[in-house]
Order: C-alpha cells, then structure tokens, then sequence
C-alpha cells in the first residue's frame, strides 16, 4: 500500500519557481499563433524553417472576406501558415516530447507558457510556465513547501541512484 506521499510523488510535483524576466519572452505561447509570438520566439523559430508570411496571410484573410461578402465561387489563395504554439510543438513532437523540448531550447526558447485554468478563453489572464531547462530557475517551492539548496542538491544525487 502506498502512502499519500507515495502517491504525490508518483503522480507528479508542482513546483513554485523564480523565472528571470528576460527568458519570458523566449517563452513559447501555447494558445497564440505564430504572427502573435513574440520576436524573440518568431526568430528562433525562423531557425527551425517555422515561419510565416505576413503579407501573404494578408493576402489570404482579404481574398476571403472579399469571397464571403461579394462572390463565393472566387477562387482563394492558398492560405499561409500561422499555427498556434500548440500546433508548433506537437509538429515536433514524433512521440517524444525531450527531443522536442531539447530542440526548441537549442534555438534560444526556454519554455512553453499557457493559460492557466482560470483564464482560457478570456482576453487576458494568469498563466502557467513549463521550463524546459531547470537549471533556467530559482526552485522556491515544491508542493507548497519552501525549498532549501541544500533540497535540491539532495534530490539531485538521490535521482542519480
């Protein structure tokens, strides 16, 4: 029988964290799409061949209204990309979701940053953040209990055995 300890650690652990203010930008939105990412995340993906056409999207929304608003059978351009973050990695994803993390992180992006429950489908909110790198943050709590160096380092070595 397992105790609820046990249980907890097997399911998982919540970690309260200190992110540096310059990595959240190099953070990968989950829910916007990829024109609405921020620069630093556009460019890291450009390095990967994920980009899209701004002017060309332009094209595609504009020959789209002008099709619902004055002829149906006008022939459309074929549309650009602009797949949310969601969309970009599980592109990438094969199955494995270290090698897509390890990936983006060589690029120059630290994570994934989503909204939290409270706040889908609502303009603006709080989010969640998922770090792909640890050593990128300051672990401050975990599980709701304040967590010491000293903690960490002996978690380390205990994951090392």
């Amino acid at each position: 029988m397992r105790t609820a300890n046990e249980e907890a650690n097997k399911a998982g652990n919540l970690y309260k964290v200190d992110i540096p203010d310059e990595y959240v930008p190099k953070m990968l939105d989950w829910d916007k799409p990829l024109l609405q990412q921020s620069k630093e995340v556009q460019e890291a993906l450009a390095k990967l061949g994920i980009k899209t056409d701004k002017d060309k999207l332009k094209q595609f929304d504009d020959s789209l209204l002008d099709a619902l608003l004055n002829d149906a059978n006008k022939p459309l351009p074929k549309q650009p990309i602009n797949p949310t973050g969601e969309d970009i990695y599980n592109k990438f994803v094969q199955g494995n979701p270290q090698i897509t993390s390890q990936k983006l992180n060589e690029v120059g992006i630290k994570g994934i940053r989503y909204l939290d429950e409270g706040s889908r489908g609502k303009e603006k909110g709080t989010s969640n953040f998922v770090v792909f790198d640890p050593k990128d943050v300051k672990i401050l709590e975990k599980n709701s209990k304040p967590v010491s160096r000293k903690d960490i380092i002996e978690e380390q070595v205990n994951n090392l055995k």
